[in-house]
């Protein structure tokens, strides 16, 4: 029997209960921190005549009370939390900015087709022309704020963008420290558990998780994770640092490269596609970039470019004070880019003129009608035909008018036969070409033709070189409305695409944006009051009506209800004016930010069930954690008695000698 040895075994038992009890008490409030707990079992016995006799206790390890799923489902629902939250945080401010319906866009279009209303009614007044000019350029200011608002958030995005990805790789750094030292641990004492290491680990991973989602997977101790679309970020005792760069389709976009081992050993950046980062603020901002800021900023300048094609497509119909047809109310670009004709739909033969303008300075308010009498062409002005200069009539198949060529070399022209034709001066799309794009791939020209078809998606032209054609796919859609024969044109949702003389490169592409732009380019033409355009055309006198007529500032007034935007295929008008397409866009954010707060709310009650349930099971209990204070304490109590008995035992012998 050994009394002593017994009692040792207690006491040194029951001294790493009491460190580790103290140690959770320690760290309850510690992030990432898991309850340990001491594991014991018997010391064995020791045979006897009268029995096995025990030889005490030993303590066996120190574990953590950890639950893999319980803590997988935690950190998930936490990634996808700070999603929602870093969506929530950047729609509201747009929202913020469209809320208010007392201030702002709205009430500037209703204050605009007003003041056309008092100019229709007194043509001649002054003040009401100049009352006019004001509400136009506030509108247009306003438009342009809005505008400069948006830039500035997405400006905003990727500056957090490229924080947010220099944090990921700082993670993936100390998650690649974490794992050696967590390798040395347990090399230092084999078997044992270093479950502080680990638990700081998983804290990092955890926090890794609230900036993007991640894969983790543990493979001989160590974490290996990955990105995306099972993108490699790290592995092994490498760490595949992300990059954020100005994207190859788009300088403005702020996006996530990964990277990839190269030839000799040379790391090479490959662009991932936003749609694979979900999850973690970094999935949020992408988020909320493509599906609020993209659409609400090209549904902007949708709006934009309704307002200023429709008023300058009317404003050119009507005639100043003077006399002078009516020009540019508000901007557009800087000349005529051509002009177009169409042919009458009883004419008896085929095809039509090849126009080209010779003054590209020309303000694009100009129609003409083309008739022949089988052998001589007339060109009209429209309405002008009967004033001084407004006809001309030449005997070829080729003749100047009024800075126009008309060509008629290869139509079939019969007798009786007309054309309509109109300068014409459409918007122009951005259109940005992939930096990676052959050199001299030259870009399209893409100009808005049907403001009434014109969505709010972007357009990715593609070349392929075995079929000699440009497919054309709506961004990010993703629906692929067709393809255009090289060096061939074609129209799309309103917007005409001219790859005339191009020389692209199999797989060569370009991002074309009709109308991300154009909110910020709406400004006043028309700065002079006395150039408004008011009045008609007097058929009777074959002439302006004159200063006091206001027929044509009556219909602009009455595009205030005109259904010019958003048009369904394959009709001829829109089905919304322009403040029920501005309602359209405010509403569409209002449902966004109203919907991720409902989502963000439900996921902050999954995240505390998950977190209740995670710390039910690894979180410390401060009573608990007492009470077994107060036990150990006895443990240690009881196992001093025994060596003090032991030693009690050894005085009454060594007595019994003397």
């Amino acid at each position: 029997m050994n009394l002593a040895n017994l009692g040792k075994a207690g006491l040194l038992v029951a001294q790493n209960r009491l460190a580790t009890a103290g140690h959770n008490i320690n760290n309850a409030a510690t992030a990432g921190f898991n309850r340990q707990t001491v594991l014991s079992q018997t010391a064995g016995a020791t045979p006897t005549s009268a029995g096995w006799i025990g030889r005490g206790v030993q303590a066996v390890s120190v574990m953590r009370s950890y639950d893999n799923f319980l803590y997988t489902q935690l950190t998930g629902s936490i990634t996808k939390g700070a999603a929602l939250k870093t969506y929530g945080d950047q729609v509201a401010q747009v929202n913020n900015l469209f809320a208010d319906r007392t201030v702002g866009i709205s009430p500037n279009i209703q204050q605009f087709f007003n003041a056309l209303e008092a100019v229709a009614t007194a043509p001649a007044d002054v003040a009401g022309r100049q009352e006019l000019l004001g509400r136009a350029n506030s509108l247009a200011t306003q438009v342009r704020d809005a505008n400069a608002f948006l830039d500035d958030q997405r400006k905003n995005v990727n500056t957090q963008i490229t924080t947010t990805v220099t944090q990921v790789n700082s993670y993936l750094d100390r998650i690649l420290d974490m794992n050696r030292q967590i390798t040395t641990a347990q090399a230092t004492n084999p078997g044992q558990p270093p479950n502080d290491l680990l638990d700081q680990r998983d804290q990092l991973a955890a926090e890794l998780g609230q900036l993007v989602d991640v894969q983790v997977y543990e493979q001989d101790g160590r974490f290996n994770i990955t990105i995306g679309n099972g993108q490699t970020v790290l592995g092994g005792d490498t760490v595949y640092h992300l990059q954020a760069r100005p994207s190859a389709a788009d300088p403005s976009r702020t996006v996530v490269n990964y990277t990839v081992p190269g030839g000799g050993g040379t790391p090479l950046l490959v662009e991932m596609p936003d749609k694979y980062l979900t999850g973690g603020k970094l999935g949020g901002l992408l988020t909320f970039r493509s599906d609020v800021l993209d659409v609400t900023q090209n549904d902007l300048g949708r709006i934009a470019l309704g307002i200023s094609m429709t008023i300058n497509a009317q404003h050119m119909q009507g005639y100043d004070p003077s006399g002078e047809k009516g020009g540019y109310f508000f901007t557009n670009n800087n000349g005529v880019t051509g002009a177009r004709a169409q042919a009458a739909a009883g004419n008896a033969g085929t095809g039509v003129p090849t126009l080209s303008v010779t003054d590209p300075t020309r303000v694009p308010n100009q129609a003409y009608t083309v008739t022949y009498d089988g052998t001589n062409y007339t060109v009209s002005k429209q309405p002008e035909a009967g004033a001084a200069g407004g006809t001309t009539t030449f005997a070829g198949p080729t003749g100047t008018f009024d800075g126009v060529n008309f060509d008629f070399t290869g139509v079939a022209s019969a007798a009786d036969d007309s054309w309509d034709v109109q300068l014409s001066s459409p918007p122009l799309a951005k259109v940005i070409g992939d930096e990676k794009n052959v050199a001299g791939a030259g870009n399209p020209v893409a100009s808005i033709q049907d403001i009434s078809k014109v969505t709010n998606q972007d357009y990715q032209l593609k070349f392929d070189t075995a079929s000699s054609t440009y497919s054309v796919t709506r961004i990010p859609e993703g629906t692929v409305l067709g393809t255009i024969p090289q060096n061939g044109k074609a129209t799309f949702d309103g917007v005409e695409i001219d790859t005339a003389g191009m020389a692209p490169g199999n797989g060569n592409t370009w991002l074309i944006q009709p109308t991300r732009a154009a909110a910020g380019e709406l400004d006043m033409a028309l700065t002079d009051p006395s150039k408004f355009a008011a009045a008609g055309w007097n058929a009777a006198d074959n002439a302006p009506a004159g200063s006091a007529n206001g027929d044509n500032a009556l219909k602009l007034a009455q595009l205030r209800s005109t259904k010019t935007l958003g048009g369904l295929p394959g009709s001829t008008t829109g089905t919304m004016d322009l403040n029920e397409a501005y309602s359209q866009l405010v509403n569409g954010v209002a449902v966004k930010t109203q919907s991720n707060g409902t989502a963000q709310k439900a996921q902050e009650s999954l995240i505390q069930q998950n977190y209740s349930a995670q710390q039910a099971v690894s979180g410390v209990n401060l009573d608990e954690e007492y009470i077994n204070i107060q036990r150990f304490q006895e443990q240690y109590r009881a196992a001093a008695r025994l060596i003090d008995t032991a030693s009690t035992l050894f005085d009454t012998l060594l007595s019994l000698r003397s």
